[in-house]
């Protein structure tokens, strides 16, 4: 009976272990629970019992106890719980005093021997708990079985022990045999317990090793995985790398894993990032939290580094505490992120508009720079068409080209007029890419815009300038051979006026000829201003004076219906200029102004010491430092844009014919540019015109220039060499110098007059001559006459010569200069003012020698 009830609680126990563990647990406990019921039987056994009674007890309870301990330890480890290990290894300890206090009266041998097994499973359960719970798990498989074997020695001892406590309560009366019969059945419960309990452990070491088993496919599954995956995963175990994949080796640039496995983790993280790796993995390993993925850079075997972005979380590796961690190379993300920027950057610094549209061709995307052209911001323009900027200067079919161009994946570069917020127009250059998606089809457009207006500007300021200057060329070409011809009609005209009767006919008709070679001589004098190759005076001059002046002579000859206002900045500085040019130009702009108001109106003139500065830095010629403003402004018609661009052309003219030359506003420009100074036109239909004159300021006093103004005719009697190679002019001259009292010895041949010079040097005082003839200039004939009379004056008489200024007449040697054509009473003057000079320096040299 006792057998079969063992077998079938031994297979009930071991089917139970083989499902669940856990289920065999507690199957045991409830076994130990209803076996503690039937200790008191053991108190009437021992009580009836003769001399053993008390042995018997002690042991049977100290194998109860030993049980119950044992069950309760292996069922800690199973479910590695410490507390209720160290409960069960407490009864252990219990059982083995119990054993050490009935020791004085243990006889038998055997009881020796239960005693000594006992010792043995608590010293094992002992070892087990150090095993489990603080060293390797292989070896607490070991020991489990070791115990599991010492529990079934001790089983086998207590069948023993079984035989002889029946043979010992044999020999009691009938009424203890009968109770000990009766308690049979709870010796059976023991040995299936026993029984169950071994094969709890047996069940228990088959579920470790398949557990260890299941871990090691498992390792080996995550193994294969991680080798696979292409981001870099490694685990390190105290601050070492254990394991690394196939990507983290060739992140690390390494042949193989063998040359990073065991070496420290820290040595192969940029020092920059060292601190935060710490502060990660203490974090991690109080709050048992996962790390969130950061940017860190790894530095590879050959020093160089690499950006990643590393997440990490806590992990077992053989038992012992570790870090998994997973990276990924963000190199190639960086630099797409950082080119991203620098085309962010250059997009929206860029000085010409970008403009990104969509396939259905709505604004996207605006950069800075359209906002500053066009003066909508970006929230006006996103979701609108490109054509709310229309100016109405392009028909519809130009724009449906432009779109059929694009919509077809082809690029369109060309010239738009468009409009601004504040409705002014404004001409860009535009080139309008497509952008195709993966499909190739057309999904948005970029368009690239440069506000060109100032350019534009520039261009015909250029091209402006191009024709004034093959203006001034041919100005400069003519202008020598014209005044030739006025000299010899001038003054054989002034002369024979002289020797005419007065009143008479003859004298009329001299006087008819004179005034219109004067007015030749004038218009000559315009078209070379104009051309800026005009050689007049120039010195320190106040604007406001000269504004004055021009006024009062205006005040006289304009209509009543005009009225002129001045408004002048105090404290002006001056300017380095030619009174009678820049009279002339403000008389000029004032009767263009009159002309332009037939009904009457108002002039504006303005003299301002600052002002305008935008403006100049804009033009093509650029001023620098101190300027004074000069404008006019008047209330008049105005100037449609078509003739605003011609209005400085030379010959051109608005008037009737005969009614104007065209060239007034011509020479106004030659002569402000002459004087390095800008101007500039502002004018629409029906609100006026303002013309606009910079020009540049001189703070510090000059000194006066040498005074040409015609005086009375001085008469002399001194010896003049003339030279020039036309014989009209050379005629006329020698007539009007003798008319004057000189003797004249003329020449048209250079050397001739160099070899007269040298036979007689100091039989002439003074030399005139003309600047271009056929063998030699006027200036290298006078460095050779200075080479045989340093002391001789010399006069240059020239029609025109680009490279001849006031500045170079001293620096060549010259005296004076004297344009032609010129009148009596102009030659006189200068003569008498180099010859009284000359005079002058001869007697102080003379008076030294004394």
């Amino acid at each position: 009976m006792n057998k079969f009830l063992m077998r079938r609680i031994y297979g009930a126990g071991l089917f139970l272990l083989e499902k669940s563990h856990y289920l065999a647990a507690i199957l045991a406990a409830i076994l130990l629970i209803f076996s503690l019921r039937f200790i008191q039987l053991e108190d009437l056994l021992f009580q009836q019992a003769m001399e053993n009674q008390d042995r018997i007890r002690g042991n049977l309870k100290m194998v109860l106890l030993v049980h119950r301990g044992a069950d309760i330890c292996l069922s800690g480890a199973r479910l590695k719980d410490e507390e209720l290990y160290l409960e069960g290894l407490d009864l252990l300890e219990s059982a083995v005093g119990f054993a050490k206090n009935f020791h004085p009266k243990i006889q038998l041998k055997l009881d020796q021997e239960i005693h000594a097994q006992l010792l043995e499973v608590v010293q094992e359960a002992e070892q087990l708990n150090t095993l489990l719970f603080e060293s390797e798990q292989e070896a607490s498989l070991q020991k489990i079985d070791a115990l599991a074997a010492k529990v079934d020695a001790l089983s086998a001892i207590v069948l023993e022990k079984d035989s002889i406590y029946r043979n010992l309560l044999s020999s009691n009366n009938s009424e203890i045999l009968d109770r000990v019969q009766q308690s049979k059945w709870f010796l059976g419960i023991i040995y299936g317990f026993l029984f169950a309990l071994v094969a709890g452990l047996v069940s228990y070491s088959i579920y470790r090793k398949k557990a260890r088993k299941a871990l090691e496919e498992s390792e080996e599954h995550y193994r294969l995985l991680a080798e696979l995956s292409p981001n870099f995963i490694a685990v390190h175990c105290e601050g070492k790398f254990v394991f690394i994949n196939r990507a983290g080796v060739e992140l690390y640039g390494a042949d193989s894993a063998d040359q990073l496995i065991g070496k420290p983790v820290i040595d192969f993280v940029h020092p920059s990032f060292h601190e935060l790796i710490r502060e990660r993995i203490k974090k991690m390993e109080q709050e048992k939290v996962l790390a969130p993925f950061v940017e860190e850079k790894f530095i590879r075997l050959d020093g160089s580094t690499v950006d990643v972005e590393v997440g990490a979380q806590l992990c077992n590796y053989q038992g012992k505490q570790a870090v998994q961690v997973v990276a990924q190379d963000i190199t190639a993300r960086k630099q797409a992120e950082q080119e991203r920027i620098v085309l962010s950057t250059a997009v929206g610094q860029s000085a010409e508009t970008v403009l990104i549209s969509d396939a259905d061709d709505i604004i996207e995307y605006v950069n800075p720079a359209f906002e500053k052209s066009t003066g909508y911001s970006k929230e006006e323009a996103v979701g609108q068409n490109p054509a709310f900027l229309a100016s109405g200067e392009h028909d519809q079919t130009f724009f449906n080209e432009i779109l059929d161009t694009i919509k077809s994946g082809k690029v369109w570069q060309g010239r738009i007029v468009n409009r601004k917020k504040t409705g002014e127009l404004f001409t860009e250059d535009i080139t309008i890419s497509p952008v195709r998606d993966d499909s190739g089809k057309v999904a948005r457009f970029i368009t690239n815009k440069r506000d060109v207006t100032q350019q534009l500007s520039l261009e015909e300021q250029l091209r402006q300038s191009q024709k004034l200057e093959s203006m001034g060329v041919m100005a400069g070409g003519i202008a020598h051979e014209f005044n030739n011809l006025l000299s010899p009609i001038l003054g054989y005209a002034e002369m024979l006026l002289e020797r005419s009767a007065e009143g008479s006919n003859e004298q009329a008709s001299l006087q008819q000829i004179h005034e219109a070679g004067l007015r030749a001589r004038a218009l000559v004098q315009q078209i070379l201003a104009f051309s800026r190759k005009s050689m007049s005076e120039r010195k320190q001059v106040q604007l406001e004076e000269i504004v004055k002046a021009a006024v009062e002579f205006l005040s006289q000859t304009m209509p009543a219906t005009i009225s002129i206002k001045q408004e002048f900045d105090p404290d002006l500085p001056g300017v380095l200029a030619s009174p009678h040019e820049l009279h002339q130009v403000i008389i000029n702009l004032c009767i263009n102004a009159s002309h332009a108001m037939p009904e009457g109106g108002e002039i504006k003139i303005c003299l301002k010491n600052e002002g305008f500065r935008d403006l100049i830095n804009s033009h093509a010629q650029k001023v620098s430092g101190a300027f004074v403003g000069l404008s006019i402004q008047d209330n008049g018609i105005g100037i449609d844009q078509t003739t605003l661009a011609n209005i400085f052309d030379p010959f051109f003219t608005t008037k009737e014919v005969g009614k104007g030359t065209g060239l007034g506003l011509s020479v106004v420009l030659g002569i402000v540019e002459q004087h390095h100074g800008i101007i500039h036109v502002e004018s629409e239909p029906g609100t006026g015109s303002t013309f606009q004159l910079y020009f540049p300021a001189v703070e510090k006093k000059l000194p006066q220039m040498l005074d040409t103004s015609t005086k009375a005719v001085a008469l002399g009697d001194e010896r003049i060499l003339l030279i020039d190679d036309e014989p009209t002019i050379r005629k006329v001259f020698a007539a009007l110098l003798e008319d004057l009292g000189y003797q004249v010895t003329a020449f048209s041949d250079c050397g001739e007059l160099l070899i007269a010079f040298k036979e007689h040097s100091r039989k002439f005082d003074l030399l005139v001559t003309d600047y271009t003839m056929p063998e030699m200039t006027g200036k290298q004939l006078t460095e050779k006459i200075k080479q045989i009379r340093a002391d001789i004056p010399v006069i240059l008489m020239t029609g025109y010569n680009e490279v001849v200024t006031k500045e170079s007449i001293e620096t060549w040697g010259f005296d004076a200069l004297l344009m032609k054509p010129c009148q009596k009473d102009e030659l006189s003057e200068v003569l008498r003012q180099v010859l009284d000079h000359a005079h002058a320096n001869a007697v102080s040299s003379d008076s030294s020698s004394l």
